[in-house]
């Protein structure tokens, strides 16, 4: 499968989320890395995945928080862009150190 997501809509996604964190957050959370890539889904369509490594430091966010930033996303890209729905992936900085990195990138690496 080729993947048809452009890089710039790719970066354009990235962008969006580390402002909509900040804009959430502030610097009450760390979160880095935000990592977006494109992936096949089960059906085989492309799907755009969005991993955002977070260290809270033992401070709670709240459940909503994870719907309203894709909310956010999909409010400033227009469908043409991102026709589906993104997969976003909240990972904290602990299991993102412990293995969840190499498989994040074996997934781009494969696409």
């Amino acid at each position: 499968m080729v993947l048809m997501t452009p890089k710039p809509v790719i970066k354009k996604i990235e962008r969006l989320v580390r402002q909509g964190l900040q804009e959430r957050f502030g610097d009450e959370f760390v979160f880095d890395p935000i990592v977006v890539a494109s992936h096949p889904d089960a059906f085989n369509d492309e799907r755009v995945h969005i991993y955002v490594v977070y260290d809270n430091e033992g401070k709670a966010a709240g459940p909503r928080w994870m719907g309203q930033l894709m909310m956010y996303i999909q409010d400033r890209v227009p469908e043409a862009e991102l026709p589906l729905v993104p997969l976003v992936d909240f990972i904290p900085k602990t299991a993102w150190e412990t293995g969840h990195r190499e498989q994040v990138e074996r997934w781009i690496r494969k696409s």
